[in-house]
């Protein structure tokens, strides 16, 4: 029997940085070596979205940027939110796939190994976190959001913001929400659509340095609200 040789692909992989200084080195130093040395990834770049940072977060993406074409900067002029962040970075891509990391290196770029082997077959492959490993106060908020997400729209909340996808669904999906939900918003919307989807689970790593910024009591509020207004507008195509 013949074996088919998988297809080799173009990526864009998309990095969200907010005060990431200390980090943002490293995982462009991972990720451009992981993109490089993997044998399906024909050609790549890495968008690096720095999401209005008060530390030097875009001088160090600009030292790679200057020496390595394949890696951009793309700054807001401040802080817009996580969600505006993803906007940005789907639109900025050039490649025929799309897909994203945290700056903070809890999802190292061989997560993309389990994506790769449904790719092209499928339109778009989410994640869940088979175990988040974080304290009980964040596993708290988590549980919650999926909760109130799940009550409100009717459907799973669980998948996380790393997803491997076609670029052509950008065109197709815009991004309304400006947090983390954009995360959940994107991939309902292209299941709206008829994409053919894959699911795969993961564990992520600790953070390397710094601190999140989701869990704060305004941003708890912000997020529910965006949650109450996407329901809003999925009920209204559906009407």
């Amino acid at each position: 029997m013949q074996l088919t040789t998988p297809a080799e692909i173009s990526l864009s992989v998309v990095v969200m940085a907010y005060n990431e200084e200390e980090n943002i080195p490293h995982l462009l130093e991972v990720l451009t070596t992981y993109l490089d040395g993997h044998p399906r990834v024909c050609e790549w770049e890495v968008v690096v979205v720095d999401d209005g940072s008060a530390d030097g977060t875009a001088a160090a993406v600009e030292q790679w940027s200057g020496r390595m074409a394949a890696v951009r900067l793309v700054r807001h002029p401040h802080n817009m939110g996580m969600g505006a962040a993803i906007r940005t970075g789907y639109q900025q891509a050039r490649c025929e796939f799309v897909t994203q990391l945290p700056a903070d290196l809890q999802v190292p770029p061989e997560i993309f190994n389990l994506f790769l082997p449904h790719i092209p077959e499928c339109d778009i492959v989410l994640s869940v976190y088979e175990n988040r490993g974080e304290g009980i106060t964040r596993r708290f908020l988590a549980a919650g959001y999926r909760a109130v997400a799940r009550l409100l729209l009717g459907q799973r909340a669980d998948y996380t913001g790393t997803m491997m996808f076609r670029r052509e669904l950008v065109d197709r999906i815009t991004i309304t929400t400006d947090t983390f939900v954009a995360n959940l918003e994107f991939p309902l919307a292209a299941l709206d659509l008829g994409a053919k989807m894959q699911l795969v689970t993961f564990t992520p790593s600790p953070r390397r340095a710094g601190e999140s910024k989701v869990a704060n009591s305004r941003r708890i509020l912000f997020v529910f609200k965006e949650l109450l207004a996407l329901r809003r507008r999925r009920a209204s195509k559906q009407a």
